[in-house]
């Protein structure tokens, strides 16, 4: 409306040939619809269409926003806060409320298009790929199925899902984690599962990055490492067992030094007791009891990685010095950093630090430039 008004104004000057005083009254009624048009455009802004040309996607996740430390407080999925002591709550009860959107309908080959190797594991090859709609590079995780494969049954969903499709849905699940790579979608073949994952770049495994540091320093390890503990604590706060920390598994950003937390293949939903525990070369020793409890053996893992990203090598020399929680350190390793890896391997896991100790500890809180506020 305004538009046309001051089309209509235009013209109209142009086929006055008198004198000026014919234009004033004639911009003064154009002036009243010009503020008239204003005044509606305030109270009632215009709606933007939808672009229906490109392939509508799942929305499984808003647009993440780092939350701080203090903030990052455990969510249950009533939206209140779940005690990290509270682990006998079944995978079952931690999905029920969610509505889980199940694979992707749309053939993987019409959507995606894969491109080089990035890494192979136990439980699948993942390569570079690209969305053919939307141009977004992406990481895809080609899992075979077989008969050792891990389902979750979920109310409301016709299948049984993958343990790990079912863990990234549930990581999903606002609100997200920036320290997390989270899953865009998923596609159930008859042979395989497909996982499209986030690819931040440009990026590489902490250990390929500690490796070509030759020697990290510990104020450059401060803030890579907890952002490794926030991740695992968000893990934890939403019913996730990881079950496979080490430097593989954690994303860098080679030019921000973000790090993220990937793969859960190895993962479980929190179980309490009696749950299989670290797949990997830093089992705690509550391994060999069956005692295993979620949190007390992510401390432990994570000692281990903080460890070898400052120490290059490993805690223990001897099964003895594990067994009495004596870990050995070089010369010049700080003694706050001692304290706080001797704390996290304490071999009782009651008396071992919990995650958030890990997070207040004095180490992390030197400079204190690597804090979000």
């Amino acid at each position: 409306m305004i538009c046309v008004s001051l089309v209509y104004f235009s013209r109209f000057l142009q086929y006055m040939n008198s004198n000026i005083w014919w234009h004033f009254p004639i911009f003064c009624v154009c002036l009243g619809f010009l503020e008239k048009d204003s005044a509606a455009l305030e109270t009632n802004p215009p709606v933007p269409e939808s672009n229906s040309s490109t392939r509508p996607k799942d929305s499984l996740y808003p647009e993440p926003s780092p939350p701080s430390p203090q903030s990052d407080k455990p969510v249950s999925q009533a939206g209140g806060q779940q005690d990290l002591n509270d682990q006998t709550e079944s995978p079952e009860d931690w999905l029920r409320t969610f509505s889980l959107p199940g694979p992707s309908t749309l053939p993987f080959s019409q959507v995606y298009k894969v491109r080089d190797e990035l890494g192979e594991g136990g439980f699948g090859v993942v390569f570079k790929g690209i969305d053919k709609f939307t141009r977004q590079q992406v990481a895809i995780k080609f899992v075979k199925k077989t008969m050792l494969d891990r389902y979750i049954t979920v109310p409301g969903v016709s299948k049984p899902l993958p343990i790990e499709v079912a863990l990234n849905l549930q990581l999903n699940q606002a609100p997200l984690s920036p320290y997390i790579v989270h899953m865009i979608d998923w596609f159930d073949e008859k042979d395989r599962y497909i996982l499209i994952m986030e690819y931040p770049q440009p990026c590489e495994n902490l250990l390929k990055f500690i490796t070509r540091k030759i020697k990290l320093s510990e104020s450059l390890a401060r803030g890579l490492l907890y952002q490794v503990v926030l991740g695992a604590k968000h893990c934890l706060d939403r019913g996730v067992f990881h079950q496979d920390f080490k430097l593989n598994n954690f994303l860098i950003n080679k030019e921000t030094h973000q790090v993220k937390v990937i793969d859960f293949g190895c993962g479980d939903f929190i179980k309490g007791v009696n749950q299989e525990g670290f797949t990997g070369g830093c089992c705690p020793p509550e391994d060999a009891v069956a005692l295993n409890v979620a949190e007390p053996e992510t401390v432990w893992s994570l000692a281990f990685v903080l460890y070898r990203a400052v120490c290059n090598g490993y805690p223990f020399e001897t099964y003895a010095d594990m067994k009495y929680g004596h870990p050995t350190f070089k010369s010049g390793i700080s003694r706050e950093f001692q304290d706080l890896i001797t704390r996290c391997l304490i071999q009782d896991p009651a008396k071992r630090s919990t995650i958030e100790e890990m997070l207040q500890h004095e180490w992390f809180h030197q400079g204190q430039q690597h804090l979000r506020n």
